[in-house]
């Protein structure tokens, strides 16, 4: 089921299966039958997120992806799925209290002392878990459950029942494009363009005569030409960076590289004050607070940094963040939690914030060219319902 993006924000949707989804929900529950599985288990796997794909894989789409192999963990030969189904041992999260700051820092010093990976990081206020009727046992922890890190796209989607089939739909091309030439006078463009007799459609930046009354626009050309080489290699992750971390819905979970920031977003409450978002200190938040530790898959992980566009546009919050993003799509909604390592609750008093502020990582739109853009486009756009970017 396709949407506009914009009715990811109206409270009132509920997203429903279309008839192709609904029978592939059929023929799901009707493989599990097959092999076994009495009427209420087999409506309890399709409930949990778990389906069968071409008749011969089950898939857990919690972590599985769309894959014809198997794993043993996420996805399974179905003529097998009752008795490999948790039966593949796993390495579970390790979980550590720390008793100070400095505890925090000493634990995550010793996780990289043992690992060749890169560590990445993530802080929340409080833990939560997946609650479904069939957890998959290799994820399963003792204290924490079977952990969710689904980003807010899917906890928003999910939000009725776990099992909703989804394709995410993103801004479009012309809506990013108006976002990204903003900050360019288009009729401007033509003009200089008319006047320099360039009436042919530019396609690359070299085809602008080197000539300093052309600056504006050689500029606006190597900007789009850099906007078009991205949305068509990676749309789905590059600008879901910046729709995370602008308050945006998005399929992408937002980590960090410093430990720092993972901490600031540990103690740290987002709320609104009137009309105003902010920050507040909670310290452990009555010792509910954690800090989860990933490894660094770079097949899954991407670091902002490599898209051409979003270092023209230079917007500052995922660069001040060390934002490092891991995607995931209908069939792997959790998928950054197949990468946990482990998780440091905060499990003592803290008194005073650590030493990042929400200026540091937030700059007001006077510092970040995105942030003054978005504010203009939603002043500008009154009609839009895109209203929650922090």
């Amino acid at each position: 089921m396709r949407i506009d993006y914009q009715t990811y924000f109206d409270p009132r949707h509920i997203f429903e299966d279309d008839e192709e989804e609904l029978r592939r929900a059929a023929n799901s529950f009707e493989k599990f039958r097959e092999i076994g599985f009495s009427e209420v288990e087999a409506q309890n796997l399709i409930d949990s997120a778990y389906c069968v794909v071409m008749d011969q894989i089950v898939i857990d789409r919690l972590y599985g992806g769309p894959k014809s192999s198997t794993d043993f963990r996420t996805r399974f030969l179905l003529g097998m799925f009752r008795d490999q189904f948790g039966a593949m041992p796993n390495s579970l999260p390790l979980m550590y209290r720390a008793g100070n700051v400095e505890d925090v820092f000493d634990i995550i010093e010793t996780l990289r002392a043992k690992r060749r990976r890169p560590l990445l990081f993530r802080g929340q206020t409080a833990h939560y878990a997946v609650t479904r009727k069939v957890p998959n046992p290799s994820f399963v922890h003792p204290e924490l459950g079977e952990t969710s890190l689904m980003p807010s796209l899917w906890r928003r989607v999910t939000k009725q029942r776990l099992n909703v089939w989804h394709q995410f739909r993103d801004l479009s091309m012309l809506e990013w494009s108006t976002i990204m030439f903003d900050k360019f006078d288009l009729q401007e463009i033509h003009r200089l363009e008319r006047e320099a007799g360039l009436t042919h459609p530019i396609e690359y930046p070299d085809e602008v005569p080197d000539d300093p009354s052309l600056d504006l626009v050689r500029a606006f050309h190597m900007q789009r030409d850099a906007f078009l080489n991205d949305f068509g290699f990676d749309g789905s992750h590059a600008f879901s960076t910046l729709l995370q971390h602008y308050g945006l819905y998005s399929p992408v979970l937002d980590l960090t590289t410093d430990p720092e920031i993972a901490l600031f977003f540990a103690t740290q409450k987002f709320g609104r004050d009137g009309g105003r978002c902010r920050y507040k200190f909670v310290g452990s938040n009555d010792r509910q607070a954690i800090i989860y530790v990933v490894y660094q898959d770079k097949n899954e992980a991407l670091q902002y940094q490599r898209t051409k566009m979003l270092e023209a546009f230079d917007p500052q919050r995922p660069k001040r963040q060390s934002c490092v993003i891991i995607g995931s799509n209908g069939y792997a909604m959790n998928l950054a939690a197949d990468y946990l390592l482990a998780a440091i609750r905060l499990d003592f008093d803290m008194a005073a914030p650590g030493r990042l502020t929400a200026t540091d990582l937030f700059p007001p739109d006077s510092e970040d060219p995105l942030l003054a853009t978005l504010k203009r486009r939603i002043r500008d756009a009154a009609r839009s319902n895109l209203t929650d970017f922090g």
